[in-house]
């Protein structure tokens, strides 16, 4: 489908979803959706509600990458990003939240977006010996219900 680039006042660029294709297409406005535009650039994204509709916000990395301006059209692809987290769960922490059942009911209980963070963390990490750590790190944190992944890093 084609849309147009348009520009909030604060310069953030966007692109309208029409109600119809929300309700049609996509249905779960909390779904992160995978976005593919004029068919080079693909990133990840959710929509977000506005008073009018729903928009997906397109960051100025990816407008200059395509070298649109807002007014222009360009070519949309959207799919629903059918990874639970976006990427796998990694096996080290599997194995604590497995071990630990208090501190896994705790981590089920994030929002997808915190647990998508503790993930990443462990990811970010090449040894199997620095993501069982950081495992542990994220146990403890979650014991004592705080969230400062600058400690664990």
């Amino acid at each position: 489908m084609t849309f147009t680039l348009e520009q909030f006042d604060n310069g953030k660029q966007f692109i309208q979803i029409p109600n119809e294709m929300v309700e049609n297409q996509i249905g779960d406005t909390e779904q992160r959706l995978k976005c593919k535009l004029d068919n080079e650039v693909v990133f990840l994204s959710q929509l977000t509600e506005k008073e009018d509709g729903h928009y997906i916000n397109i960051g100025e990395k990816i407008s200059e990458s395509l070298n649109i301006k807002p007014g222009e059209n360009l070519s949309v692809s959207i799919t629903e990003e059918i990874k639970e987290f976006s990427f796998q769960m990694p096996q080290e922490l599997a194995k604590v939240l497995e071990f630990l059942p208090d501190i896994k009911l705790i981590f089920e209980n994030l929002t997808e977006g915190r647990k998508r963070t503790y993930m990443q963390l462990i990811h970010m990490t090449e040894t199997t010996s620095m993501k069982k750590e950081r495992s542990s790190l994220i146990a403890q944190q979650l014991k004592m219900d705080t969230f400062n992944p600058w400690e664990i890093i």
